[in-house]
């Protein structure tokens, strides 16, 4: 061993040599400490301490060497076991020196059977166990694939995992292909597949309108829901909450909502014999209403010189007509205003614009 080493373990080792040499002298005030409790020995202990340390040398007694070699051993595998649990530090790589994983990174997250795994892209996979040779290596399995449509995400990740029949499955398919390409292929490997129907509407439902949700607590015949409905497309649109065509059955759903709000509201106030009959006369009412008048916009003001333009082609002799028919008839007078001259039977007719 030469002199590097040897000065490179003292360094390393003094610490706790020099703290087992101070703790013989602990272990001597610990012995020359009396009292047969733990409670005394520690209070005796307190007055054993001075006499101890008076002198600055370790204790030489067999105790007292045990108690300094258990501290310094003690320290140094607190160290030890503290440094084993530290961060893992890429020594001597600068900071952003990142890279792409490769075959040998994800290989512990792989099962070695082909058709355990969940296929990710060609080389890279993910095992479907839950509980992989090294627990740290277990992962979620939750996949989610974003993509555009005609993008491939069913036929370059779903089929494929499909067929891997390592599970069950769930899959919708709006299309209807997915069970046509892979439904035979899994019936080969033992499995069975069930195509669920949505139930058929039963009868009378199947043109319910949404407005009916509303009125559901009243139980109304088939008769009265058909004149509430012969009575809504009349009422008029500035009556409805929503006045968009595409958003008419939601309209509809909200204006039938408020009358029968309205209608809980009033019969908590006063007992009203027939809801039916009162949600019939609300109606009835609106359909009665006029729409609201808009406002009508302020007339302009008269433009200055028109009553010099009457004057103008009132004169005798002013030849203003026939150079009207020779220009043609869309012209503009030096008073900027437009008028257009049209043929009639009795003679020629100005129009002001």
């Amino acid at each position: 061993m030469n002199t590097k080493k040897l000065t490179k373990l003292l360094a390393l080792y003094l610490p706790y040599v020099l703290l087992g040499l101070v703790a013989t002298n602990i272990g001597e005030a610990w012995r020359l400490a009396e009292g047969k409790e733990l409670g005394d020995k520690i209070m005796a202990m307190m007055g054993t301490l001075p006499v101890a340390f008076a002198n600055p040398l370790p204790s030489l007694h067999p105790l007292d060497l045990i108690i300094g070699l258990s501290c310094g051993a003690g320290l140094r595998l607190a160290v030890y076991l503290r440094s084993k649990n530290a961060k893992k530090y890429r020594h001597g790589m600068e900071y952003g020196s990142a890279r792409w994983g490769n075959a040998k990174d994800i290989e512990p997250f792989q099962a070695p059977k082909f058709a355990d795994n969940i296929i990710l892209t060609k080389t890279e996979r993910l095992m479907m166990s839950n509980r992989p040779p090294d627990p740290k290596n277990a992962r979620n399995k939750n996949v989610l694939v974003v993509g555009g449509s005609g993008s491939g995400k069913t036929r370059f990740w779903l089929k494929p995992n499909l067929l891997q029949c390592h599970s069950s499955y769930v899959v919708t398919d709006p299309k209807g292909t997915i069970v046509l390409e892979c439904g035979q292929a899994m019936l080969k490997n033992g499995y069975k597949v069930k195509v669920p129907e949505a139930p058929a509407p039963k009868e009378g439902e199947s043109d319910r309108s949404l407005w009916e949700s509303a009125l559901d607590e009243w139980k109304l015949s088939q008769a009265q829901l058909e004149e509430i409905q012969t009575l809504l497309v009349t009422v008029p649109v500035h009556k409805l909450p929503s006045c968009q065509k595409e958003d008419l059955d939601k309209a509809y759903y909200q204006y039938v909502a408020q009358k029968a709000a309205e209608i809980k509201r009033r019969n908590e106030q006063k007992r009203i014999r027939s809801r039916f009959s009162y949600l019939r006369k609300l109606m009835q009412e609106d359909i009665a209403s006029k729409p609201p008048q808009e406002e009508k916009q302020p007339t302009q003001a008269v433009a200055r010189g028109t009553q010099e333009f009457r004057n103008f082609t009132e004169r005798q002799n002013n030849n203003y007509m026939d150079k009207v028919l020779k220009h043609g008839k869309l012209v503009q007078t030096t008073i900027s205003i437009h008028f257009c001259v049209k043929k009639t039977i009795d003679g020629i007719a100005i129009c002001m614009l």
